[in-house]
């Protein structure tokens, strides 16, 4: 189904509410919400293909860099989250230690953010991805209601991540990134689609693989972080069982990969159409 403006108006909406409470509070709860915002806009933005001017494409670029320093908020809060997972007591001094590094970077990183949102309120930001957001509207005519709508795209997407999976004896890390990344792309892509069946079920079966996927990748970057200052100590109890709870979620999120993609792959390579072809490439940027 085409776009409507209702719903652009309530992502530009949603944006600008997120942006300006963050000032009040950087808190998890709104980091989520900024992170949410942005990432249905690109979304958005990906599907239409707008044409945008300099000062448009600045404005994106600056959303961009809001997104990923946000998303660095995001993963020290997991982080903490997750030390409470381990169950075995000799890990407690190691677990106040990091904890305490951790909320000192915390505190760091959400200044930066702050600072990040202070300046783009002092500059016609905001306007200008509302500019975009509203170029995004296809015209309501009988030639762009032939065209694929972001439902059928994301479909597509996920069927060609599917074969590509398919050709991996083994899903190695580096894949495992790959595909969520992708995964969370086709995800936002398939919400911006009207709600139907088809769509709730794509995005349960969606959900279920990422939850998978992000999970064994936050206790990686957890591991990886706990080696950063434990790894010169031999049988380190905090590393030793971060290590084997980050291959714990490795496996289940191989497992969900494979099941997912196990009825993705097409059987022949449906044509697609120029608005397609290029949605496709702007969600592999």
């Amino acid at each position: 189904m085409l776009l409507r403006q209702k719903r652009i108006q309530e992502l530009c909406k949603d944006l600008s509410n997120a942006i300006s409470n963050l000032p009040d509070e950087v808190s998890r709860k709104r980091v989520h919400s900024l992170r949410v915002a942005i990432r249905r806009i690109e979304a958005l933005i990906r599907f239409a293909h707008p044409s945008v001017k300099k000062k448009e494409a600045k404005a994106m670029r600056e959303m961009k860099a809001l997104r990923r320093q946000a998303g660095k908020i995001r993963d020290i809060d997991v982080h903490l989250r997750l030390l409470g997972a381990f169950a075995n007591g000799s890990t407690a001094a190691d677990r106040r230690m990091l904890t305490d590094i951790l909320k000192r970077k915390r505190a760091r990183q959400a200044h930066r953010l702050e600072s990040e949102v202070a300046k783009l309120a002092d500059t016609r930001f905001l306007q200008r991805i509302r500019k975009v957001a509203k170029s995004s509207i296809p015209p309501s005519d009988a030639a762009s209601a032939a065209t694929a709508g972001p439902l059928d795209l994301a479909t597509t997407e996920l069927a060609e991540l599917g074969s590509e999976v398919a050709r991996r004896f083994e899903l190695k890390p580096s894949m495992l990134h790959q595909a969520r990344i992708r995964l969370k792309k086709i995800r936002y892509l398939a919400e911006l689609d009207e709600s139907s069946e088809p769509q709730q079920a794509l995005l349960a079966d969606l959900k279920t693989a990422q939850d998978a996927l992000g999970e064994w990748h936050d206790w990686e970057l957890l591991t990886a972080t706990a080696e950063k200052y434990f790894g010169d100590r031999i049988n380190c109890a905090l590393l030793v069982e971060a290590r084997s709870l980050s291959a714990a979620r490795r496996s289940a999120a191989t497992s969900a990969a494979r099941h997912l993609f196990s009825s993705a792959a097409p059987s022949r390579k449906q044509p697609r159409s120029v608005q397609a072809a290029a949605a496709t490439a702007g969600l592999q940027a």
